[in-house]
């Protein structure tokens, strides 16, 4: 456990985390920079130099709150930004020096306690090492891009016809993708992206 201090290295690794994440999932919202927290602070170091950093946080439901009805009222969240290529071996590390870290605050052993972190669940390479420190997953926020339409407006009622511009089975979407059944020449695909979700959730 270190002192942490945002410097140069700890804004490259945040950065590549960004660039990380938006690459495997584009509606994940950019990392802002990295909280102080309670004022420890957690590396790792990689191949090419610092490879994740993190910050704890203590936060605690104020009296009278709605938030604490999703959650523990007292709660130790880990910040992490990892990068590559060792993403497990990274957050393993960050993990562990966090459990020191909370090993040593009173509080983490009162009722109503929660250790948490946040982790993208399409970013599958940490969720070995979130399952090796006994973490399950607790909440889920699942995001998509809205339908996209266009209104028409009848000149002499001006009464709204929204035109919705996805794609009906067997037209033509805007975005190229036509919507079809599948044939028989089609089992390979099919079989193929089967496997892909087998592959996915096997982590």
């Amino acid at each position: 456990m270190v002192s942490f201090v945002i410097d140069e290295a700890a804004a490259a690794v945040n950065a590549e985390t960004a660039k990380r994440l938006q690459a495997i999932d584009p509606l994940l919202p950019a990392p802002q920079a990295p909280q102080p927290g309670c004022g420890a602070g957690f590396y790792a170091e990689g191949p090419g130099g610092l490879s994740a950093i993190g910050t704890c946080l203590h936060w605690e439901g104020d009296p009278g709150s709605l938030e604490p009805t999703w959650g523990a009222e007292r709660r130790f969240l880990l910040d992490a930004r990892v990068t590559g290529p060792d993403v497990r071996g990274a957050l393993d590390e960050l993990l562990s020096q966090w459990r020191r870290h909370l090993a040593d605050v009173p509080e983490i052993t009162g009722d109503d306690t929660a250790a948490v972190v946040t982790w993208p669940s399409r970013d599958v390479a940490g969720i070995t090492a979130l399952v090796r420190h006994k973490f399950s997953p607790f909440g889920v926020v699942a995001a998509r891009l809205t339908e996209r339409f266009t209104a028409r407006f009848d000149g002499h009622t001006a009464r709204a016809r929204p035109t919705w511009r996805g794609a009906a089975p067997g037209d033509q979407a805007t975005s190229g993708v036509r919507i079809r059944r599948a044939t028989p020449d089609d089992v390979d695909a099919a079989v193929g992206l089967g496997l892909e979700v087998v592959r996915f959730d096997a982590h």
